[in-house]
């Protein structure tokens, strides 16, 4: 059987083979007949499709969630998307999908309140004199008054990252133990 398979074009499976010959075995010639009426025994019935066909000419944007949503809510059945879909595609229903509304920014942003809010408040003037009287004060510390009395650098003194014998001489610059 694989060879047979193999050399010719059948328009089944070898799966599909064996599930046929296990009905065969069974239920005879009759068991193989096709017992379906009109096509496969569908949920989608005439009044389904009339029903689609009326909604979606009304409302094209109407997306297969939203069509399956008022379907249940009519006739207390649940259709598949696929189902719909196929449906739509065989009587050529192609959603147009709804045009979004163009977005304009608008003019005023709520900026200008807190803008006018700072001003009003004269909080920026009182920003302004907390900062410099912090400085000030920071300038009065006795850190800020001895780092005055360091000389300035200058690297072309410097010993390429070295200590010169006069740094390392000075008793501030030693470890004290």
């Amino acid at each position: 059987m694989t060879d047979y398979f193999k050399q010719n074009e059948v328009p089944f499976s070898r799966a599909q083979y064996y599930n046929y010959c296990k009905t065969l075995k069974k239920y005879g010639e009759e068991g193989l007949k096709d017992k379906r009426i009109n096509g496969n025994n569908t949920k989608l019935s005439q009044r389904i499709k009339d029903y689609i066909l009326t909604i979606v000419d009304e409302n094209p944007a109407l997306s297969s969630a939203q069509l399956q949503a008022n379907i249940f809510d009519k006739f207390n059945t649940t259709i598949s998307k696929t189902a719909l879909n196929c449906f739509r595609a065989s009587e050529s229903l192609t959603r147009i999908p709804p045009t979004k509304p163009e977005y304009h920014p608008q003019k005023s942003g709520g900026g200008e309140i807190f803008t006018f809010l700072a001003f009003y408040t004269n909080i920026i003037d009182i920003i302004t004199k907390t900062i410099t009287q912090r400085l000030d004060q920071i300038r009065q510390t006795e850190s800020i008054t001895q780092t005055k009395t360091f000389e300035p650098d200058h690297p072309e003194v410097r010993d390429h990252g070295k200590f010169t014998k006069e740094y390392n001489q000075q008793e501030d610059g030693r470890c004290k133990m």
